[in-house]
């Protein structure tokens, strides 16, 4: 959104309120009980990062500690959500640092990014562990596969493992600090890996995507620094992607894998901009994808982190290079960051604004959009705020929707536990 957008919001705010509201609100936006549920680690200590990063699917929460180098699974009880503790503790078998940094499931899958890793001598280049569930059911216990990258750079500081996705049997993995030289195939990467025929075990990736550094060079493209899968669609956020020299305007890249199967490309079917987005505007931040619907976030980290969330139709054709369907801001949001985190199901979408003033500055808060019956547009009106009690900072840190459950962390700070709040809705 551009800088005199703020202003603008402002002033549409001020007319919706007093003008439109009256005439939609009992059509568009009926009134909604919020129930929620805390989730809580047996294990939980002040600066473990507990709630750094989560992941819902079906009846099942994933929940990394980074700082703990712990993920932790909850399972929904047979009469709904509670205030519970973990049904499970997944740890790795090795010296994994920063593992829980990134979370994701699919099915009986769960994948958790470790960047921190130190992988045959080289420091911090990263790995990502896979964990099936067991046949009894989730309980603690440690990887069942080991994934690293075999086309990194050979210097470290990678940090693969940063983000991770999955669908089915196969998982993206970013890789967003690979400099160009050496192996490495440009200014950041995504691995993909596909699950073989006699099930997940320590692997190196079966392709690599990437975007050709000649069209990019300035340092600092961020390739790779989110990741969403759903099918046989990749999205790859590049938040710090440089256009015409513009440093830190970022862009989304979209993979559709091939008939025969996925192989390594720098060949994207399209790259998603938006219209608003300006320098330092960090788009790509955040990325997320549900059937031909693409979510990306763009906090405007380094401007005036006022924040947008961009939404992009497949077109008829197929992806192609192409700017917003949709751009979703709410009203009053100023250096709330909104767009940190996101993610889409079905026709709602879910958002993140961690720096967003409550009660207090940076308390943070969640923002559920839906999709109108008439498809996306441009709006400021959301279907539900979603809030933490004043006491605590950065809510909406990381973000996950799967139908209707929505699961909202905050990682706390050396003094403080960090969290993960269950929601879900009712008329």
């Amino acid at each position: 959104m551009k800088r005199d957008h703020v202003f603008t919001v402002l002033l549409l705010g001020l007319l919706w309120f007093g003008l439109a509201r009256p005439r939609c609100v009992a059509a568009d936006r009926p009134k909604l009980t919020v129930h929620r549920a805390n989730l809580n680690s047996t294990e939980q200590q002040p600066g473990d990062g507990y709630g750094a990063a989560v992941a819902v699917q079906g009846d099942t929460v994933v929940v990394g500690a980074p700082l703990a180098n712990a993920a932790y699974v909850f399972q929904k009880p047979a009469n709904g959500w509670q205030n519970m503790t973990q049904t499970a503790i997944l740890t790795a078998s090795d010296d994994a640092d920063h593992f829980g940094a990134s979370v994701a499931i699919s099915d009986d899958t769960i994948v958790v990014g470790a960047p921190y890793t130190t992988v045959n001598g080289e420091v911090e280049q990263g790995a990502a562990y896979v964990f099936v569930k067991p046949p009894g059911g989730w309980a603690d216990m440690t990887q069942t596969a080991k994934l690293t990258g075999l086309h990194l750079d050979n210097k470290g500081v990678d940090l693969l493992g940063n983000t991770v996705s999955v669908s089915r049997n196969t998982i993206v993995v970013g890789v967003p600090n690979v400099n160009q030289g050496g192996a490495a195939l440009g200014w950041g990467e995504a691995l993909i890996y596909v699950e073989p025929q006699g099930g997940w075990a320590d692997s190196t990736e079966t392709a690599v995507l990437y975007v050709n550094p000649a069209d990019y060079p300035f340092l600092g493209l961020g390739f790779g620094v989110s990741t969403a899968i759903s099918g046989s669609t990749v999205v790859v956020g590049a938040n710090g992607c440089c256009i015409d020299g513009d440093v830190g305007l970022g862009a989304a890249y979209v993979y559709v894998e091939p008939t025969a199967g996925w192989e390594t490309t720098d060949a994207y079917n399209g790259e998603l901009t938006g219209t608003e987005v300006q320098p330092g505007d960090y788009f790509g931040e955040s990325v997320s994808v549900d059937g031909s619907t693409v979510l990306v976030g763009s906090p405007q980290t380094y401007s005036f982190s006022v924040g947008a969330a961009y939404v992009y139709v497949e077109p008829p054709g197929g992806w192609i290079s192409m700017t917003q369907t949709a751009e979703l801001y709410p009203l009053f949001t100023i250096e709330g960051s909104f767009g940190q985190s996101v993610s889409i199901s079905g026709k709602d979408v879910l958002i993140g604004a961690p720096l967003t003033a409550v009660s207090h500055s940076d308390q943070g808060a969640v923002y559920l959009f839906r999709e109108p019956n008439s498809g996306w547009r441009s709006t400021m009106k959301y279907r539900a705020k979603l809030t933490n009690s004043p006491q605590f900072y950065s809510f909406g840190q990381s973000v996950s929707i799967a139908d209707t459950t929505s699961v909202v962390g905050f990682s706390g700070t050396f003094k403080s536990n960090g969290g993960v709040l269950v929601f879900w809705l009712a008329p």
